[in-house]
């Protein structure tokens, strides 16, 4: 069986009278046994010229029906797509967020989405995580660096742990160590 496109069909295999064919999901399935071009029913040259074009034009559209164009899109980094996602993400309204998720926000969630988008766009702006040097420097002051480091390490890590014993030591080496940690943890 060789498949052809329905207005191909109309054009190249109308002319042709004992050529059978029937049409199934848009494609034009036609078929012919070899017994027919033996017979003597397609005689004259000009039908022998017709069928063998027609297969000809069949079996190069049947070909390409099944071609596939491939499409390379650009390789971006994971920085620059999260970026992107994250941009999409704050300007998102939340009409929108409930379509893409599929879900009616309520009130309460609908302020947390307006939050957690504020939030989203002050890191970007500020280019991340950490507090101002100044407050850094009063919980250094105070003896509290160590939780702060915990916090930000997600309490995995030994700095925090360090930090706590410098400073149940004697706070001094507690307050050097935090001033010495202070570019990790700061803007």
């Amino acid at each position: 069986m060789i498949f052809c496109d329905v207005a191909l069909q109309t054009i190249l295999i109308a002319p042709l009278k004992n050529f059978n064919f029937f049409i199934r999901n848009n494609y034009v399935l036609f078929f012919f046994s070899v017994d027919l071009v033996k017979q003597k029913t397609i005689s004259n040259m000009k039908a022998k010229f017709s069928l063998i074009l027609a297969f000809v034009f069949a079996t190069v559209l049947s070909a390409n029906a099944f071609r596939t164009v491939s499409t390379v899109a650009p390789a971006t980094t994971p920085e620059a797509q999260l970026k992107s996602n994250i941009a999409k993400f704050t300007t998102m309204t939340p009409k929108e967020f409930q379509q893409v998720t599929g879900k009616k926000m309520t009130l309460k969630e609908t302020i947390k989405f307006k939050a957690a988008q504020k939030v989203m766009k002050n890191k970007m702006k500020n280019g991340g995580d950490g507090i101002s040097k100044g407050l850094y420097i009063l919980l250094a002051l105070l003896g509290f660096t160590w939780i702060f480091m915990g916090i930000q390490d997600d309490w995995s890590g030994s700095t925090w742990i360090v930090n706590l014993l410098l400073m149940a030591l004697c706070w001094l080496p507690g307050f050097i160590h935090a001033l010495v940690k202070m570019k990790d943890y700061t803007k």
